[in-house]
Parts: C-alpha cells; sequence; structure tokens
C-alpha cells in the first residue's frame, strides 16, 4: 500500500466521520512513516513503521508535540511554518518535504512526505496527516556521492595531463575533469549531463564506444589512443555496487605525448643501430667471403704443395705460406667469434672432456712456434683434476690458444708456462683455475684495462712491432664471462705477465672421451662414390678436383647453378658439393629445385661456402641442403665431412673451427632425438615418418585446443593435454610437458576458466615452437612433410 493510497483512505475517513479502527490497521501493515499531528502541534496518531524509525512505542509519542520533542533543532522553524502552511491550506496536496526527526537514540532520520490537512464534516482544519518513505540512507549516499565527486574534480584539476571521467549504465558523463581538456579545446561542460554519443567529437565518440561498452560489461581496460596528434593512455574500471553489479564507469585519459615521441626517438635511434649493425654484418660477411674463396685456394694447394717432392728451399717458402695463411685464417675466425660474441649468438655445450686433454692438445698445438722462438713452453696440471667434467672443451682451447699464443707473441726469451689447479670443490661442481705465465714484455700499469678492448693493445708501438689486431683478449674475457668465471691480470714491464682466470664445470661420470686428432685419410672409404661438384671458380674447380681424385671417388664437374641443375637431370649422385654464390642460379636455387622438382630425397648435398652468417645457414638448410662446409677447409676436413653426411663412418668427426662457431649460433634444439634413433636405428626415413607422425598428431591437438577455447571446453582441454603428453616425453621436450602436466591438472581440477584459457594459450604457443624445429629438422634429414 503506497502513500497515495493511504492519503485517500484517511481523506475519506475523515468525511464519513466513521470509525476509524480498520484505518489505523491498515496504517500499521504498511511500510511508510504515517502520523497525525492537532492544530497544536501534538502527535494524535503514528503507525507502525513511525513507532520504529523514532524507536519509541507508540504510548510514548502519542499525545508529545511534534516540535520540539522529535524534530532537530535547525529544522524545527522550517517544519513549523510548513505545518501553517498546510492548516491556512497555502500548502499544495502534491508538494513533498523532508521531515528531520530525532529518533530515541538521537539519530536522524529524514522522512520525505506528503502533507494533508485533515478534517472534519464542516470542512473545518483539524490538523495534519504526514505520510512518506525514509530516505535518510539514501540522502546520505547522495551527500557521500557529492563528497567524492568533488574529491575527483579536485583530483583532476589539480594532476597535470590527466583528464577524469564518471559515467553512468547509460554512458552519460557524471563528472567530467581535467587539465588536459583545454589542449583539445573541450570544456567540463562539453561532457556533463551528455552521452558519448552526444558529443561533438564523432572521432572520440568511435575511439572510445569500445571501451565504455567493455567497462559496462564488467571489464577493466588499459589501452592507449591517439587523438589530434597526441598520444594518450587510458584506463577505464567498472564501478560496481555491494552485489558486485557494475553500477558506473570511471575513464582516467593520461597525455603520453612527450614520452611517445621520446619512445619513437629511441625507437627511431635503435633502427639506425640497428641498421648499422647489419650493416656491419653485410660488410664482414662479404669481406669474410671475398678472403676465404682466395684462401681456399692458397690453402688448398698449399696443402697439395706440401705433399709433392720439394727441395728445401721450396719446403721452407711452402711453409711460410702455410704458416701466413693459417695466421690470416685464424684472424678472420677472430672477426667471426667476436660478431657472434656482439649478437649474443654463442651457445656453450655441456659435454664430457677432460681438462687434461685439451691442455695437453693445446701445447701440442703451439710447441713448434715456442721452439721457433727459442722458448720453453710447459704445463702443471693438478693430480685432482684427472676427472672427467662436463663443459664445452672446443671454448676452453679457444681461450688458451688465444692467451698462450699471446704470451709466445710478446716473448723475447725465457718461458711460457699454463698452470691449471683444482680452485674450489663442491659436490657436483669444481672451479678450475687456469694461469698463463710468461717472462715477455710485460705491460704498463695504466694500461691493464685497455689491453681487453676491442682493437687495442697496450701501446701503439707494440702493434707496430709485433701486428696483431687487438681482438685476441676481448675474445678470451668475453667466452669467459660468459660462463661464468672471471678474468685477472697482473705485470711488471720487463718481466712478464701473468693471466689468470677460473672456469666452473660439473662434475661428468666416465666417459668416452672424443678424440682431439683430426683423424687420417683412408682413400678406401669413399672410393667409387659419385660426387658432382659445383663451383663458379675455376681454381675452386681444380682443387676440389685434385682432393677427389685422391679420394678415388667418381666425379662431374659443373661450372655454374644452371650446368648443376643439366647434370642433375640427367644423371644420379651420392652427393653434391654446392658452392653458393653463383650468377644466374645460385647455390640454394639449384638445392630447391633438386628437392622439389626433382623430389630426390637420398641424394646428400653439402654446401661449400664463404657465405657464413647465420641466415645464409638457415637458408641452406630451409633449402634441403643436409650440412655445409667453410671455405677455406683441408682435405680432410671435406673427407670427414663427405664420410659424415653418407654415413660411411660411425665415429664423431672432427670439425673445423669455423663451422663449430657458426652451427652454434642456429638456435639451439628443445628436443632429444636420442630415444627415437635408438628404437629406428638411425634410420632415417623411418626416424622422418616418426617426426611426421608427431607433428601431425600435434597439428590436431591444436585444432583442438582452440576448438576448447572457442567453447569453453575444460574436458576437451584436459583430454587433449593427456593424449599428447606421452609424445612429448618422448623427445624430453621438458618445458612442453611441464606446461601440458599444469593445463591437465587446473583444466580437471580448477573451476575458474581464466587461468585454463591463459595456460592453454601458453601451450599452444610452446607447441608451435617445437613444431618450427621438428619441421626443420625435416629438411635437414633432406625430407619434407
Amino acid at each position: 500500500m503506497n502513500s497515495n493510497v493511504i492519503e485517500e483512505i484517511f481523506i475519506l475517513d475523515s468525511q464519513n466521520n466513521e470509525d476509524t479502527a480498520l484505518v489505523k490497521q491498515c496504517f500499521d501493515i504498511v511500510n511508510v512513516f504515517v502520523a497525525a499531528v492537532d492544530l497544536e502541534g501534538k502527535i494524535t496518531l503514528i503507525n507502525r513503521k513511525g513507532c520504529q524509525l523514532l524507536e519509541l512505542q507508540s504510548e510514548e509519542i502519542i499525545g508529545r508535540k511534534l516540535i520540539p520533542d522529535f524534530i532537530s533543532e535547525n529544522q524545527q522553524q522550517q517544519t513549523a511554518a510548513i505545518l501553517n502552511e498546510i492548516t491556512q491550506s497555502t500548502q499544495k496536496l502534491n508538494d513533498k518535504v523532508k521531515y528531520h526527526f530525532i529518533s530515541a537514540t538521537n539519530e536522524i532520520k529524514i522522512i520525505e512526505a506528503r502533507n494533508i490537512p485533515i478534517r472534519d464534516k464542516e470542512n473545518n482544519v483539524l490538523g495534519t496527516l504526514i505520510s512518506g518513505e525514509d530516505v535518510t540512507n539514501y540522502i546520505k549516499h547522495q551527500h557521500e556521492l557529492q563528497y567524492n565527486l568533488e574529491l575527483y574534480r579536485i583530483l583532476a584539476r589539480n594532476i597535470p595531463d590527466i583528464n577524469l571521467y564518471l559515467f553512468d549504465l547509460n554512458q552519460r558523463f557524471i563528472i567530467a575533469e581535467g587539465t588536459e581538456m583545454k589542449n583539445n579545446g573541450f570544456e567540463s561542460s562539453d561532457f556533463e549531463n551528455k552521452k558519448l554519443t552526444e558529443l561533438h567529437s564523432k572521432s572520440l565518440q568511435n575511439i572510445w564506444a569500445p571501451y565504455f561498452d567493455a567497462v559496462l560489461a564488467g571489464k577493466e581496460i588499459f589501452s592507449e589512443y591517439k587523438f589530434n596528434n597526441y598520444y594518450y593512455l587510458i584506463w577505464v574500471i567498472p564501478v560496481k555496487n555491494q552485489d558486485n553489479k557494475t553500477v558506473s564507469g570511471i575513464a582516467i585519459t593520461q597525455n603520453i605525448t612527450d614520452d611517445k615521441r621520446a619512445e619513437q626517438k629511441l625507437m627511431h635511434a635503435k633502427e639506425i643501430a640497428e641498421k648499422a649493425n647489419r650493416a656491419k654484418s653485410d660488410f664482414l660477411a662479404r669481406v669474410s667471403h671475398e678472403i676465404r674463396t682466395p684462401l681456399n685456394a692458397i690453402l688448398g694447394f698449399t696443402e697439395q704443395l706440401k705433399q709433392t717432392q720439394l727441395d728445401s728451399k721450396q719446403d721452407d717458402y711452402v711453409k711460410i705460406i702455410d704458416k701466413s695463411s693459417e695466421h690470416l685464417l685464424s684472424l678472420i675466425n677472430d672477426i667471426l667469434v667476436l660478431s657472434k660474441i656482439e649478437a649474443q649468438q654463442i651457445n656453450f655445450e655441456d659435454a664430457p672432456f677432460k681438462i687434461g686433454n685439451t691442455v695437453k692438445y693445446v701445447h701440442n698445438a703451439l710447441l713448434s712456434r715456442a721452439e721457433e722462438k727459442g722458448l720453453n713452453i710447459s704445463f702443471n696440471i693438478d693430480p685432482k683434476l684427472d676427472l672427467v667434467v662436463l663443459g664445452d672443451s672446443f671454448r676452453l682451447r679457444q681461450v688458451l690458444i688465444n692467451m698462450l699464443s699471446n704470451a709466445i707473441k710478446f716473448t723475447n726469451s725465457g718461458y711460457v708456462e699454463l698452470r691449471c689447479f683444482l680452485h674450489e670443490d663442491k659436490k657436483n661442481e669444481i672451479k678450475v683455475r687456469f694461469d698463463v705465465i710468461d717472462t715477455g714484455i710485460g705491460i704498463k700499469p695504466d694500461k691493464l684495462q685497455v689491453i681487453f678492448e676491442q682493437f687495442k693493445q697496450a701501446d701503439s708501438n707494440i702493434t707496430k712491432k709485433y701486428g696483431g689486431t687487438g681482438l685476441g683478449l676481448t675474445i678470451c674475457k668475453n667466452l669467459i664471462d660468459m660462463q661464468g668465471g672471471g678474468l685477472s691480470v697482473s705485470s711488471q714491464v720487463n718481466m712478464g705477465t701473468t693471466f689468470s682466470f677460473i672456469l666452473p664445470y660439473k662434475k661428468g661420470g666416465e666417459a668416452d672421451i672424443v678424440s682431439d686428432d683430426l683423424g687420417e685419410i683412408n682413400p678406401h672409404v669413399l672410393k667409387g662414390t659419385k660426387v658432382l661438384l659445383v663451383d663458379d671458380d675455376s681454381v675452386n674447380r681444380l682443387l676440389g678436383k685434385t682432393i677427389l681424385e685422391k679420394f678415388k671417388c667418381k666425379y662431374d664437374i659443373a661450372n655454374n647453378g644452371k650446368e648443376a641443375i643439366e647434370k642433375l637431370d640427367t644423371e644420379k649422385y651420392d652427393i653434391v658439393l654446392l658452392d653458393i654464390h653463383m650468377p644466374d642460379v645460385n647455390g640454394i636455387d639449384v638445392a630447391k629445385y633438386f628437392r622439389k622438382k626433382k623430389i630426390n630425397k637420398t641424394t646428400k648435398i653439402v654446401a661449400v661456402t664463404a657465405a657464413v652468417m647465420k641466415d645464409d645457414i638457415q637458408n641452406y638448410f630451409k633449402a634441403g641442403i643436409n650440412d655445409f662446409l667453410v671455405k677455406p677447409f683441408k682435405e680432410i676436413h671435406l673427407f670427414n665431412k663427405i664420410c659424415e653426411v653418407l654415413q660411411y663412418k660411425k665415429e664423431n668427426f672432427t670439425r673445423q673451427t669455423a663451422e663449430i662457431i657458426l652451427k652454434e649460433e642456429i638456435q639451439p634444439r628443445h628436443y632429444d632425438l636420442t630415444a627415437l634413433k635408438s628404437m629406428t636405428g638411425n634410420n632415417k626415413e623411418l626416424l622422418a615418418n616418426m617426426l611426421k607422425t608427431f607433428i601431425e598428431n600435434s597439428e590436431q591437438a591444436l585444432t583442438k585446443f582452440h576448438k576448447a577455447l572457442a567453447t569453453k571446453n575444460t574436458k576437451l582441454i584436459a583430454e587433449t593435454a593427456h593424449k599428447i603428453l606421452p609424445s612429448y616425453r618422448h623427445l624430453e621436450v621438458n618445458f612442453v610437458v611441464n606446461s601440458l602436466l599444469h593445463l591437465k591438472e587446473i583444466s580437471q581440477n580448477n573451476s575458474e576458466y581464466e587461468p585454463i584459457e591463459k595456460q592453454t594459450n601458453q601451450v599452444i604457443k610452446e607447441v608451435k615452437k617445437i613444431l618450427d624445429e621438428l619441421r626443420n629438422e625435416l629438411l635437414q634429414l633432406g625430407i619434407e612433410e
């Protein structure tokens, strides 16, 4: 029963002058305040709701004066005037009045009421009927809202570059404040009391509309947009009530134009730097190519010449040529290593080796160089180091050769010594200290730090006298630092220098250690092997022909890519030795034609090339090339490479320095094919079929994951994760296995969808990464999907 009905009942009752007992009962039933006040201001009637609000019984209220007993002091005069207007019939019946009552516990209760004069049969006014609703909480809320809104306004007015907008469920702006508005020619009045669709700027409407829609649907948005040549961040948040229902939204915008332009400048500077770095890399690639190609002929024919009958003078000349060529090759490889270090593309192996074997190899490699200068070169190894460690023996060899070569270069008399001893011994790890000691010219104290910088030596006079580029120590320091070690130096001028470095290694078990020997050429191994040699350089063709004849191979020669394709169309070969940089039809085009047009999977292709950058090598594998050999090469490297690719020999092959450096920069595998290779008996066709099946199953799983995400089917997600788990365990892709296990667990037990969705997307991303690697694996096997 509402207040209008109450008034009608009371008016009818007073006019009929009948018993009011039924009416009083009706008053008690309704949930609004009802009270009657006579002309003296006394309360003659009050209902149950009124008693509850005043926190008194009816007998404690009836007969007492409304003013001052029940009206707050600051409202008494105003209330008296209202009651007087009613009895004088000047107050309209439809006018609502707010009465500020005081309860028994001194709480203010605000009643928004309508007032009706009470009349007798002669129409004389006997008093006033007050009926209305308790609006105390609503009024308080309005006051709090106004207070909060004012706080919002104050904040927005005083924070630079910030605008604040409060809008209701109809996207009508309640507040629009901020110092940033003026930049776009806006005032608060352009927004307040207007809907988003009523703004003058259609562009702003279109930008904000999706944000406002999303927020009123309960989502929080953080984004970036551009308006009138300014860049803004926008943060839009839903405002929710106690029932967690969105009742309005707040949008905060911040002008980030200066930051954005600074970021763009940085990006531009970064692009310029990257462009310069690419230009440097391209330059290195070109220089390396141009030097390696003729150097291949010099080294190759020098090697062949050494194997002929020479008199003593000729032998001396050949040795000089050989050493000079080796020095030049070492320099090129140093530049290559440095470029990889700068690009952070160096990877380190965790392979078993013995430190003693590596030290002996380095000593033997440098012995003749030291003896030529009349120096004694020796090494001393701590007996405690006679154990197998896990680490990168090639990198240790590289550091030691650089440092000992340096020591020999700058020592004119006396000795060079390498000492190795156990520095620290832990349960699963040891730290080894290496000291390279010489009795050379020494280094001035103020030059001790300079020597580790690129292309710098301690003194310009040293460069003139001893030569060198100043790259060796830079490379050593970087390689040591990247393995978690440290390098130090102590020196006295004309007394000698000691370089000391410490490297950590994991302890390994007893294992077969790969020999550092290059091995021997057995011509009977490759006898009768059908080879196609493709090279546009006549000197390199002659060198290749000379070596292949020594290997007793059957061979054809193609002078360019076009001839190579013609021969591949008519003849069948075991292996193709393919130059890459050729005019018209290059080596990659030849390989692609052969793999895709001829659909030949069995013939092996080895790129014999001086093009040695990362992208080059990856392009070789994508084109279906099985492996590569870097120019310049020794005949033992070519022999080992052919044997390895054709699987004529099972033992490991020692590779060129350049090849090791280049192969390590290719993204490391995240999987291990050891178990699969064992199962297939190293049968490449069978291995490839298993990988194809794995790829196919994974692609089906990805389709199911996407379907499950679209329908929020957590059961299908769990089933799919469970199904592909064994395959990834088989390949030992541990990070994907862990992700799948986590996904399976939460999708089975977690009722919240958001973490399941997030983890599923993570798994999809990881699986795609593995699939890309496996497709490249197939290409390297010479097989397409």
